[in-house]
């Protein structure tokens, strides 16, 4: 079993609500095309839920 890591960064995003803390995130993480990809696909998700378009 590995050690527990201390977090790199943390982000606050209690009594906020979405998409505000994936917005947090995003600015949170360093450059990474994967990471960027990934929260792309959850706010596009996110907003076909709330009905609002993709992508803006």
């Amino acid at each position: 079993m590995e050690p527990e890591k201390e977090p790199v960064t943390v982000v606050d995003c209690i009594g906020l609500y979405c998409p505000v803390p994936i917005a947090m995130t995003k600015e949170a993480l360093p450059a990474d095309p994967a990471a960027e990809e990934g929260i792309r696909r959850r706010a596009d998700r996110w907003s076909t839920r709330c009905g609002s378009p993709p992508g803006r």
